[in-house]
């Protein structure tokens, strides 16, 4: 077909990588350097320590020290317990934002407290020990709720077909 440059070839190699990697379930691990001259047996902690904090690592390490071993993604959060606020408010398709907001508001509606139960990352919510097993609990009581509603509008239609049935 006629020439091809280097640029061209590597776009072309760069694409088909990226939709390789669009297709699969990928799992990376971070490997870190113990020194920068890459001589074997030396360490040099201020080089490893700034991996570390370049991947994000000890971040992760001060939220967990800090009492929030649980966490999740707050766009799968809001869809579970979205019935704490109106379900019908609680879109299909989340951005990140919404679901900061969505979770915010099903939080404060389960008693949790910003700070003392839980936190609000980019995309993900930290919990304290036992502040998730509060907010499962207050969506169980929401559920719990809403079939003794339901149970009393079903009772209640059959006793009215009774009392019709008696009437009549």
């Amino acid at each position: 077909k006629g020439f091809k440059g280097v640029m061209s070839k590597f776009y072309g190699q760069l694409d088909s990588l990226v939709r390789q990697l669009s297709t699969s379930k990928c799992t990376f691990v971070r490997c870190i350097k113990p020194n920068a001259r890459m001589e074997a047996g030396v360490v040099d902690k201020d080089h490893v320590v700034s991996q570390l904090s370049a991947c994000g690592v000890l971040e992760a390490i001060a939220i967990t020290r800090a009492g929030f071993p649980e966490r999740l993604l707050c766009a799968e959060l809001a869809p579970q317990f979205g019935m704490l606020i109106h379900p019908e408010q609680v879109p299909q398709d989340l951005s990140d934002d919404a679901a900061r907001v969505l979770c915010e508001r099903i939080f404060a509606k389960a008693g949790l407290a910003r700070g003392g139960d839980y936190e609000l990352g980019h995309r993900k919510a930290f919990f304290r020990q036992g502040a998730f097993a509060r907010l499962r609990d207050a969506r169980r009581r929401e559920t719990l709720a809403y079939a003794q509603k339901l149970q009393a509008c079903a009772r209640r239609m059959l006793a009215v077909r009774h009392k019709h049935r008696l009437a009549a």
